[in-house]
């Protein structure tokens, strides 16, 4: 059939509606050519690798309360704490009072049968009270104007926990300081225990030994003495530090000007002691 053919009566289809026209978006430029950052690679988790089952963890036991501290104290010595304050419970408990005989008896007993690490007691003496402890070696500790717990925690941290006062022990060491300050004895017979010291003290100490009772020395002759000329200010500080003050007369080291310097005691003590041996008037 022709265009013209259709019949004038029939209507027409009506045309589609015009599409609205969506507005213009604004070009966005192209990126440059460039490098990406650089990204850290994805690690598949360990679940995914076992076969997604849960990734193994190893877990660290937790320690016991009484491992939780150091095994070994100092030297390799068998691992202990010096408890200067027990808590006692006197709840349902019944308490027993010791007699100071059966006390000291104990105490005696104990350091005669070899099971303390160091034995103290404080002696009385005219330039006043010395805390003097010893070893089953030999003497290791005088101390002037001592506070007792401070010298026991020393005593403990150096040679054992087991530190016990006991006045048997120091009888040998009470009884020639009383000869020395009667004027009866000018040398110690007390085996001494120096042995964790440094080796350059211990020489020093030794040469000190030899110092004769009533003389002095200088520090820088002492310093020679020990093969060490040019360690006098060395030598001062193993003086201050000498754990036995007067069995290791460090009271007999003045200043190369004859000044007393310093000690460990105070001056006025080592003015005494050497007024007491005459080398000084």
């Amino acid at each position: 059939m022709g265009v013209h053919d259709r019949r004038p009566d029939r209507d027409r289809r009506a045309p589609p509606p015009a599409r609205r026209r969506r507005p213009a978006r604004a070009r966005v430029p192209r990126r440059t050519t460039g490098f990406r950052a650089t990204r850290a690679p994805r690690r598949r988790a360990a679940s995914n690798r076992a076969g997604r089952r849960r990734a193994p963890v190893r877990l660290r036991p937790r320690l016991r309360r009484d491992r939780g501290r150091t095994r070994l104290e100092r030297h390799r010595g068998a691992p202990g704490r010096l408890c200067r304050h027990p808590q006692i419970t006197t709840e349902g408990a019944t308490v027993n009072i010791v007699s100071p005989d059966l006390d000291r008896r104990f105490r005696d007993a104990a350091a005669q049968e070899g099971l303390l690490d160091a034995a103290y007691d404080l002696v009385d003496t005219p330039i006043g009270k010395l805390l003097v402890a010893t070893t089953e070696r030999g003497l290791c500790r005088i101390a002037y104007d001592a506070e007792p717990d401070r010298e026991i925690e020393l005593l403990a941290r150096t040679f054992g926990v087991r530190v016990l006062r006991s006045a048997k022990p120091i009888d040998p060491a009470r009884r020639e300081l009383d000869e020395y300050f009667d004027g009866r004895r000018r040398t110690f017979d007390l085996p001494v225990d120096v042995a964790l010291l440094a080796e350059f003290n211990r020489r020093v100490l030794g040469e000190l030994a030899r110092v004769p009772y009533g003389e002095v020395v200088t520090y820088g002759e002492l310093a020679a003495r020990a093969e060490r000329p040019r360690a006098a200010r060395a030598v001062g500080t193993v003086m201050n530090r000498n754990p036995l003050p007067i069995v290791l007369p460090c009271h007999r080291v003045i200043g190369a000007n004859g000044s007393l310097t310093g000690y460990g005691g105070g001056l006025d003590r080592k003015e005494m002691l050497l007024r007491l041996e005459g080398a000084i008037l």
